[in-house]
């Protein structure tokens, strides 16, 4: 084991030589570029002409039957691995279109105990951006999460109408979060009028080492610091992690998101200039004529970027951290900066960090 950049330990040698690099950048005040974690998906000749999938293809949990028995399918009926039978769902499909409730109950899922909860000491850092840098590297190396940069960016109206959507995190520094849009689809128009929105990360199958086997890094560690953490066990465990981000938004400078646009692959340009997003179309082919048309036109040439194209930073105010129990007994550190002396907000068990941050402990 070696200890990574940021002061955190991990295995980096399986980590991409440039996410190492990046880590260490990122420490230093730069902003980690997350453009090389671009995912190829499947193409556009496999799409469906409906909104149904089979059960093999959408991987599931553990359905119950009424009287608790499992799913019509050979033993445990799990749907995604091929045994669950179409008239388990189809039952399921005839009770909720009925008004009936669809109990989802039975696919609670058990995490790890309480005695590998996430305390403060075990804290990579008390600046929450490292914190975030620390799981992060953790996520990009869990074979079981496809794309640990994966979010939740969630806007709202400046009447108060809230929408979300998923999107990738496109980099992160000591600045804030970075991701890229067309200003003109709906959160684009809802940042330009209320310019704050909240990011949510869920890496639900993370594999963590025991924390309790590593060394304290926390207030109270008795001057261990980062570095004091000790080789601990890859035991691997379930542990679900959520990292949820409040904060200002403002738009990237043009050259920034000009220099990003185009170091995307130049199919993905094409595709920001074929998509007004979020406006109505008439149908799909009129997407493949368009995307055809521009192919041939930027055979040989440089794509253009779009105007109503470009990208943000979120500054954020509050990071908190979520770690899951299976007693329900949630781990919750919440870091916040930018509240003035003697907000009501603040009390006893506040704690200062760094870099003008404080924490606490919520309640779950």
């Amino acid at each position: 084991m070696t200890r990574g950049p940021l002061g955190v330990t991990g295995t980096l040698r399986r980590l991409p030589r440039w996410l190492g690099y990046l880590c260490q950048l990122c420490g230093r005040g730069a902003v980690m570029d997350l453009g090389p974690m671009r995912k190829s998906y499947r193409g556009d000749r496999e799409v469906r002409p409906g909104p149904w999938v089979t059960c093999e293809e959408r991987g599931g949990p553990r359905l119950q039957g009424p009287s608790g028995e499992p799913g019509l399918g050979s033993p445990g009926g799990r749907m995604g691995s091929g045994d669950c039978d179409p008239r388990w769902l189809g039952y399921l499909c005839q009770l909720c279109g009925r008004g009936a409730v669809m109990d989802l109950g039975p696919m609670r899922k058990s995490y790890r105990g309480d005695r590998e909860a996430f305390e403060e000491t075990h804290l990579a850092s008390l600046d929450p951006m490292k914190q975030f840098a620390s799981w992060f590297e953790e996520a990009v190396q869990c074979p079981d999460i496809g794309e640990a940069n994966a979010m939740c960016l969630a806007t709202c109206t400046r009447d108060g109408k809230p929408s979300a959507r998923m999107l990738l995190l496109k980099g992160f520094g000591q600045d804030g979060f970075r991701f890229f849009t067309n200003y003109e689809s709906r959160k684009g128009k809802e940042l330009d009028s209320n310019p704050f929105a909240s990011l949510v990360f869920y890496w639900e199958p993370l594999h963590r080492q025991d924390p309790h086997l590593l060394g304290q890094v926390g207030p109270g560690a008795a001057g261990a610091g980062v570095a004091g953490r000790a080789k601990g066990s890859t035991r691997p465990a379930r542990t679900p992690q959520q990292v949820r981000v409040e904060g200002l938004v403002q738009r990237l400078p043009e050259p920034e998101a000009e220099s990003y646009f185009h170091s995307r692959p130049k199919s993905s340009q094409i595709g920001a200039v074929v998509s007004r997003q979020s406006s109505v179309i008439p149908d799909r082919e009129y997407l493949r004529k368009k995307n055809e048309e521009l192919e041939q036109l930027y055979r040989e040439q440089e794509v253009p970027k779009p105007t109503y194209w470009g990208g943000y930073v979120l500054y954020p105010q509050v990071i908190e951290f979520w770690q899951g129990q299976t007693n329900r007994l949630h781990d919750r550190i919440v870091f916040r900066r930018g509240l003035p002396t003697g907000d009501p907000s603040l009390g006893p068990m506040t704690r200062r960090g760094e870099e003008g941050w404080l924490y606490e402990r919520l309640a779950p």
